[in-house]
């Protein structure tokens, strides 16, 4: 019987590249994997962009987890004042990544409405006191000024009208859109205006 050498010096030398590579890629797809795992899908998440002052941020978003199927879903809520300086930058970072906005007259510019779902009139939100641009309506009006929906939630500004609009980017957008994934903001609009 033939006796064979095995040489560890000369084996880690020639696949030394593969080892390295090995304790680099190991730790990286083992913390992207557990990151996928755990972090929730955006069909978990609910946004809502306030231009108004929260009166209890975590009442509302338990109202907003009792509205809608997923209980245990990442809610969360921006409040940012059209009437600050900053208002613009804000929007731009959370108003148009948010599911839901909630915006005053003075916190609408006529160009959002190219990033928000259009109610036609075959929707049961439709209305002639729904905000209108160039003829389409976009907001369902939810403060007109003196009483609303939502008071419990949020401050709103009297005598200012406020409206909900529905991004159009979002996923909870079924009953809204033909691509929409979930009918989310379908239920929380039924529970809102009752």
């Amino acid at each position: 019987m033939k006796k064979l050498s095995f040489s560890l010096k000369n084996h880690i030398t020639h696949r030394l590249y593969l080892y390295i590579l090995a304790v680099i890629l190991i730790p990286a797809a083992l913390t992207y994997g557990i990151i996928l795992k755990t972090n929730p899908k955006p069909e978990e998440m609910f946004t809502v962009f306030v231009d108004a002052n929260i009166n209890d941020s975590e009442a509302f978003k338990s109202y907003i987890k009792q509205n809608t199927d997923e209980k245990d879903k990442e809610t969360t809520i921006y409040s940012h004042l059209s009437s600050m300086n900053t208002y613009d930058v804000v929007y731009q970072t959370q108003g148009l990544n948010s599911d839901i906005l909630i915006l005053s007259e003075n916190g609408f510019k006529n160009d959002y409405a190219a990033n928000l779902v259009e109610i036609n009139d075959e929707n049961s939100y439709y209305s002639i006191t729904n905000k209108m641009v160039e003829d389409k309506h976009f907001g369902i009006e939810i403060f007109d000024g003196k009483d609303g929906y939502l008071k419990d939630y949020i401050k709103y500004n009297d005598g200012i009208k406020y409206y909900i609009f529905i991004n159009n980017g979002s996923v909870h957008t079924k009953n809204f859109k033909s691509d929409g994934t979930t009918e989310e903001i379908f239920k929380l609009l039924g529970a809102i205006y009752g």
